[in-house]
C-alpha cells in the first residue's frame, strides 16, 4: 500500500478462522462507511468444508482449505496482506 496512511487507501488482509465471513462482512462495512477506504481480502483460511461452502454461497470466493499450521512467511508474504 504504498503511500497509503492507515486511515486511506485499499488494505489488503488475510482472513484467518474464516468461518462463514463474519470479519470479512464487518471489514466491507467498515470500508463501506469510510470515506477513503477499501478492503480487499488477499486470501481466507479454513479448514470446515461446511464454513467454506457458506462463505463461497456468502461471497462467491472459495477459502483455501489449508491448514493454516503449515504457513511460512514466505507464503503469508506471497499474498502482500497489509
Amino acid at each position: 500500500m504504498a503511500g497509503a496512511t492507515p486511515t486511506e487507501g485499499k488494505h489488503r488482509i488475510l482472513e484467518l478462522f474464516s468461518g462463514m465471513g463474519g470479519m470479512r462482512y464487518a471489514a466491507e462495512e467498515w470500508a463501506a462507511r469510510a470515506e477513503g477506504r477499501e478492503v480487499e481480502v488477499a486470501e481466507a483460511f479454513d479448514i470446515s468444508e461446511v464454513a467454506n461452502t457458506v462463505y463461497a454461497h456468502n461471497f462467491k470466493h472459495s477459502p483455501s482449505v489449508k491448514s493454516i499450521v503449515g504457513l511460512t512467511a514466505k507464503g503469508v508474504d506471497s499474498l502482500q496482506a497489509d
